[in-house]
């Protein structure tokens, strides 16, 4: 592992051996490490290091400074000081503690906390419920003869919007980021990917590719609302939208349920992922043709429900 040792290192005695505490900090996040033997000639606080060992849950010695203290610390027994980039594969000089980034995890403290995996699931929430409750206001107006619950409709398809732009963008915030505490950014995302196909990441899997299908789905919905807007009391329409606010319901119970993008990953220190797949990235219009090809299949929907 490669990081910056921060001040107030503590000498201590492990197992009989005299050994250095201190806290790392790597890619801005903090790891609590416990060297045993004698540290490299020239080490101190601010001056990278390169270090080998394991992980080891339990408390590290009290008296440091900032520790991580998230139960585990680093146990290396050997350790050469950073001179230049060689000991890293993609030649990036590390972060500076204090600027927000994407690390986190085991033997780590992520700064931004799951922000992004929370917002998220909450928006697909939001977006379970508004659907259910569509589906539930246009059936009660058709059953009942009641054209004013499906005119009501409206508010919960507005809703639906809300929530499928909110979880899209969440999602391409995490992979802007590179927050690795979001699974699906974990499993395709990566500090490696051009910044063009960082944002096409999103469509390069089955879980996001699910979002950005239901953001299609929800906007092929708005534009029956408002293309109807005055004919919403018609049996016709009403039924149509009962049949998108349906399919829209599936989707989002794919979301909460199996399909699940928003789901939490613990990344290690230094944690990078493997990005999307090679074949995705190998010319620019891969990144518009999946966008292209789901505006027809999601917009078969409406002549579907019409139907």
């Amino acid at each position: 592992m490669v990081g910056t040792p921060q001040p107030g290192l503590l000498e201590v005695e492990v197992d009989g051996e005299a050994a250095v505490a201190f806290t790392l900090c790597a890619a801005d996040v903090l790891a609590d490490v416990v060297h045993v033997g004698d540290p490299a000639e020239l080490f101190q606080p601010g001056v990278p290091v390169v270090l080998q060992g394991s992980w080891v849950r339990g408390p590290v010695p009290v008296g440091l400074v900032d520790p991580a203290d998230d139960g585990w610390h680093l146990r290396t027994d050997h350790m050469v000081v950073k001179h230049d980039n060689d000991y890293r594969g993609d030649g990036a000089e590390l972060t500076p503690c204090g600027v927000p980034s994407s690390g986190g995890g085991r033997g780590g403290r992520h700064r931004d906390g799951r922000m992004n995996a929370n917002l998220g699931t909450v928006f697909v929430a939001l977006g379970l419920v508004a659907s259910a409750a569509g589906v539930a206001t246009v059936a009660g107006g058709l059953a009942t003869r009641t054209p004013s619950l499906v005119v009501r409709s409206r508010t919960w398809a507005w809703i639906l919007a809300v929530a499928a732009v909110g979880q899209v963008v969440v999602m391409e915030r995490a992979l802007i980021t590179r927050d690795f505490t979001v699974a699906f950014v974990a499993e395709h995302g990566s500090h490696r990917t051009p910044a063009l196909f960082n944002v096409a990441t999103l469509w390069s899997a089955l879980e996001g590719s699910i979002l950005l299908w239901v953001l299609i789905l929800v906007g092929y919905l708005v534009l029956v609302v408002h293309r109807f807007r005055d004919r919403l009391a018609d049996p016709m329409v009403g039924w149509t939208l009962l049949v998108m606010f349906t399919v829209c319901a599936f989707f989002f119970f794919l979301l909460a349920g199996p399909a699940q993008p928003f789901g939490r990953f613990e990344p290690w220190v230094g944690y990078d992922g493997p990005g999307p797949n090679p074949l995705l990235q190998n010319h620019v219009l891969m990144a518009f043709h999946p966008p292209v090809l789901y505006l027809g299949y999601v917009g078969f929907t409406v002549p579907f429900a019409l139907a």
